[in-house]
């Protein structure tokens, strides 16, 4: 009788054990179906991730049209007005329905490059003449940081990048004598509110700026120059043709992945459209 109990028992048990391993072996193939199933939309999705990338790196980041005479005259504020309306509009009609994705747009104007004249603090025996350009960024005071001196009051002002006054031997007080004709006393040294790490800050707010540059000739000769901050009036008087740029920056990453593919047709169809404002070119990354 207790032999039979013993047999009894162990085929319950190895029954048991082979339902055990026949669930396992069940769950497993669940695994790897679902997987099979995965594989191909984690794919699709990082393929879709790839195209809003090389999409980004080709769109419209900016709208210039100072490059070319309207009318047979310069632009002017107001012609700027007319471009940044149209473009707020075709910003809504294909970009609105992505939060977060369509940053602030911002207007930013440069004057052409002259040489400007100014004396060295270090050695006021000498008179230096660089390539230097007007630039005007809205909102300036929000991402710039004074470190000494004022912000720019009234259009003979202007305010220089830290790294360029210790360079050029510049601070508060300094007269830069603009195409030799415009003076401009400097009110203020800035320099950026926050470390722009990837390089690729929002609206031109580069370290760059707030530094010495330099432009590579078609020759290959270095030749530096550098910018001068002042307020959008100065550049509205300044009576020559001057670059209006209004710059949107965009968030990819505020995208869920199932929103990749319509933002993808979005983003095309906003980049063309910025391209055929009346008076416009876009042009890409200005960075």
């Amino acid at each position: 009788m207790l032999g039979l109990l013993r047999l009894l028992r162990l085929a319950a048990l190895r029954e048991l054990r082979g339902g055990w391993l026949l669930l396992l072996g069940a769950a497993l193939l669940l695994l790897i179906a679902a997987a099979l199933v995965a594989l191909p939309l984690v794919f699709r999705a990082a393929s879709a991730d790839l195209a809003l990338r090389e999409l980004l790196a080709q769109s419209s980041r900016s709208i210039s049209f100072a490059d070319h005479e309207r009318d047979l005259r310069p632009p002017t504020i107001a012609d700027f007005d007319e471009v940044a309306a149209a473009a707020a509009e075709i910003n809504e009609r294909h970009l609105g329905a992505f939060p977060n994705l369509l940053g602030d747009s911002r207007r930013i104007l440069e004057s052409p490059r002259s040489t400007a004249y100014f004396t060295r603090l270090d050695n006021p025996a000498i008179t230096e003449g660089l390539l230097a350009y007007l630039m005007s960024f809205e909102h300036l005071e929000v991402h710039a940081r004074l470190l000494r001196g004022a912000w720019p009051q009234g259009t003979a002002e202007a305010v220089i990048g830290a790294a360029l006054a210790e360079k050029l031997s510049l601070d508060v007080g300094s007269v830069i004598a603009f195409g030799g004709e415009r003076l401009f006393t400097v009110s203020g040294v800035i320099e950026p509110a926050a470390v722009d790490v990837s390089g690729v800050l929002a609206l031109h707010y580069t370290d760059v700026w707030f530094d010495l540059q330099e432009y590579i000739s078609p020759g290959g000769a270095v030749i530096p120059y550098y910018g001068l901050f002042v307020e959008e009036e100065t550049l509205a008087a300044f009576g020559e043709a001057v670059t209006h740029r209004l710059r949107t920056e965009l968030n990819p990453s505020s995208l869920n992945s199932d929103q990749v593919g319509e933002a993808i047709e979005a983003l095309a169809a906003w980049s063309q459209q910025l391209s055929r404002l009346e008076g416009g070119s876009a042009s890409v990354r200005l960075l």
